[in-house]
């Protein structure tokens, strides 16, 4: 069994050693750490990725020209899963990541050495493709079919994959994967179930769904996607076969659709679920990918987070409130935040407003759009600082940082039209009773 324990005590050996082939780039001084099929990738600010390289699908290289100390400057591209990853020519341990690929079949060996020995530019080409077997059967047994909403039938099994919350997911023979963002602090869970017979006959190697990536995991949310990966020898084919099947299976027409050679998309409605086929076309194969994609989703009853009754109940003529002229976006969901709630229609909020607001009686305050407001307790709100980035002579990034003390409250809430927000300071201040101020920042990329 993998050891990532193992993977990591041997990287730190290594490095106690000076070594020639690190990193020059500072951004993302890679690192690379090899255990049979297993590669480790450390990168950037200690992100950490832990790839298998049995699962390369193909393999393409860039030259960028030399290094600063006349290394190959070359960046390899390849693809494993569903997921793509770029090595660099000069990070640590690189020849661990080159002997392996020198030995794949069907690996281009000599285009590669012509490259990478190269000291000028070269544009992307394709060393390796992997070849490619089916991993679905479809035999059709055409019989009537469950509704999307009340579930997916594992007809295999003889159960439904529910649509409920992650904490609630309970399936003979699931298996559970811990997932790693590159971002260590970051986490999801995979939940994975093997050889699976859904829609009248379409067996796959695997479906599956995943919670998104947090650095607090929680269980407690909706289930909105279950998915699977259909690997085939023949891409174009097998979405035109399986669209076909679809159609038959519900009975419908659905959307199918060739764009221009450039991708191929299959989606299916019913009410609030659907039914989506995907594949798109790739430059470096010529060809389309190696892979379909399908997804069935569900968009979910969210009332349970964005409803807050105590907000629905506030009388706007009791409120304190100053009006701008002006939206903001808040992209943040019920994912992260647990203060992001509708805003009452009572509100009378137009597109592009923005009212600013507090409740003495109830002691808490509010930033809203037509859509949502963002809540805090008054007592918990010591500073507000509208930030605005200066990049390249111009506004940036810019947004609100609500504060209490040095901890801040709010994350996502971004404005534009910062001059509004400006003119109206003082009102704000004496609106929420909170210092409003203004910094500036330096951001450049």
């Amino acid at each position: 069994m993998f050891s990532l324990l193992k993977l990591f005590k041997s990287i730190k050996k290594s490095e106690e050693k000076k070594l020639e082939g690190i990193a020059e780039h500072p951004f993302y001084n890679q690192r690379l750490c090899l255990d049979g099929s297993l590669l480790v990738v450390i990168q950037h600010q200690d992100d950490q990725e832990v790839i298998d390289l049995k699962d390369i699908q193909w393999i393409t290289i860039i030259h960028h020209g030399e290094s600063l100390s006349g290394y190959p400057n070359c960046w390899l591209l390849f693809r494993y899963g569903n997921k793509q990853k770029s090595i660099c020519t000069v990070a640590a341990h690189y020849d661990e990541f080159e002997s392996y690929i020198l030995n794949l079949d069907n690996f281009d060996r000599n285009l590669y050495w012509e490259i990478k020995d190269k000291k000028v530019i070269e544009n992307e080409i394709l060393l390796y493709q992997a070849s490619q077997e089916n991993n679905y059967e479809l035999i059709p047994q055409y019989s009537s079919i469950l509704p999307l909403e009340q579930g997916i039938c594992l007809e295999n099994m003889d159960t439904i994959l529910p649509w409920v919350d992650y904490a609630q997911l309970d399936i003979q023979n699931m298996i559970t994967i811990d997932m790693q963002a590159p971002n260590p602090d970051y986490e999801s869970k995979q939940f994975l179930i093997k050889d699976v017979q859904i829609f009248n006959g379409l067996r796959l190697a695997n479906i599956y769904t995943e919670t998104s990536y947090s650095n607090s995991l929680n269980l407690n949310f909706p289930i909105i996607r279950y998915e699977s990966d259909i690997k085939t020898n023949d891409v174009k084919a097998t979405f035109f076969e399986l669209a076909q099947h679809f159609d038959r299976c519900f009975e419908t027409k659905g959307n199918n659709i060739e764009q221009n050679d450039r991708s191929l998309d299959y989606v299916y409605q019913q009410g609030n679920c659907s039914l989506k086929l995907k594949c798109k076309w790739n430059d470096r194969l010529k060809s389309y990918d190696s892979q379909l994609y399908l997804e069935i989703e569900k968009e979910p009853n969210l009332d349970r987070f964005y409803v807050n009754d105590i907000l629905n109940n506030l009388e706007l003529n009791e409120l304190k409130t100053c009006l701008l002229e002006t939206g903001y976006d808040d992209r943040t969901t019920y994912l992260d935040v647990e203060n992001k709630f509708y805003t009452p229609a009572h509100f009378n909020i137009k597109d592009e407003q923005t009212l600013i607001w507090r409740s003495d009686e109830k002691q808490i305050l509010g930033i809203s759009n037509s859509e949502f407001t963002r809540m805090f307790k008054s007592k918990e709100v010591s500073e507000i600082i509208l930030s605005i980035a200066n990049c390249r002579g111009g506004e940036g990034r810019n947004f609100l940082k609500i504060l209490n003390g040095f901890r801040t409250l709010s994350e996502g809430i971004s404005v534009d039209e910062t001059k509004k927000w400006i003119l109206l300071k003082d009102d704000i201040f004496k609106t929420l009773n909170v210092s409003f101020n203004v910094e500036y920042f330096e951001e450049h990329y």
